[in-house]
């Protein structure tokens, strides 16, 4: 079933809304506290949001049972896409 409406795929803009807000919480409860220079708060959370997405990475190869190799071959190809795109939505903000 696929749930779309006029606007576009909303099922999965709110579901990544609240993935972004949980990884976002967790950064402020978790990482924010042991950061003792505040000019480095952007770097130090653009550090925890790629340890997350690889560790999500990896949960969905060994889950999945995909092949690591082809995964990180594509990851890498993703990766270089992505850099301009992170960036320029401010942290991967939802849409």
């Amino acid at each position: 079933m696929v749930l779309k409406t006029d606007k576009g795929n909303w099922f999965w803009k709110i579901f990544k809304r609240i993935i972004y807000r949980q990884l976002i919480e967790k950064f402020i409860q978790e990482s924010l506290p042991n950061i003792d220079d505040t000019d480095t708060i952007s770097e130090e959370f653009e550090k925890f949001w790629n340890l997350e997405q690889e560790k999500a990475l990896k949960d969905l190869i060994k889950t999945e049972s995909l092949s690591e190799e082809k995964n990180r071959k594509n990851n890498r190809k993703l990766s270089f896409y992505r850099a301009g795109a992170f960036k320029k939505r401010n942290f991967g903000s939802p849409d």
